[in-house]
């Protein structure tokens, strides 16, 4: 419908409303799409500007699948809530926990399973294993727990 584009030092509140989830903000910035559901759910909200209460995240459902439409630049917060949700609510299984920062990809070739560890931050990160393995960077064992250095790398199998 509408949009509108905010300076780069505008950020506006938004208040997000999971199924599921208490309630939580994060912040958009940029790009501000005005939508007008009609028959898609609101799950965040503007909470300022002329366009507060309007939604800036929606939930639609078509036959067995559903569709997320994020109108804004969001924030961490409101991406890496959004993703949890999603994952959660698709029942997709986590094999491995990482703390904010560290990627986990994991890959089959055939019966064999190779975990991909990757630190996005600029200081060392503790990762705990579900499994033991062998890093294939470096040919060390790993048994329960590894620590990744800053932006550091690790290919375990």
């Amino acid at each position: 419908d509408e949009y509108d584009v905010g300076p780069a030092e505008m950020s506006v509140p938004l208040k997000l409303a999971l199924p599921g989830r208490a309630t939580q903000t994060a912040q958009s910035r940029l790009w501000f799409d005005l939508l007008r559901p009609t028959t898609s759910q609101a799950l965040a909200t503007y909470q300022a500007e002329y366009f507060s209460g309007s939604p800036a995240v929606t939930l639609n459902e078509f036959g067995k699948g559903q569709a997320v439409y994020v109108g804004t630049l969001g924030d961490d917060n409101l991406h890496d809530t959004l993703l949890d949700w999603a994952v959660e609510a698709a029942k997709i299984p986590s094999s491995l926990a990482t703390p904010p920062g560290v990627e986990a990809t994991e890959r089959w070739q055939g019966d064999r399973r190779l975990l991909f560890l990757l630190n996005h931050t600029d200081s060392a990160k503790d990762v705990q294993l579900s499994q033991p393995g062998v890093d294939l960077l470096s040919g060390a064992a790993v048994k329960e727990n590894i620590t990744l250095p800053p932006y550091g790398v690790v290919v375990l199998e």
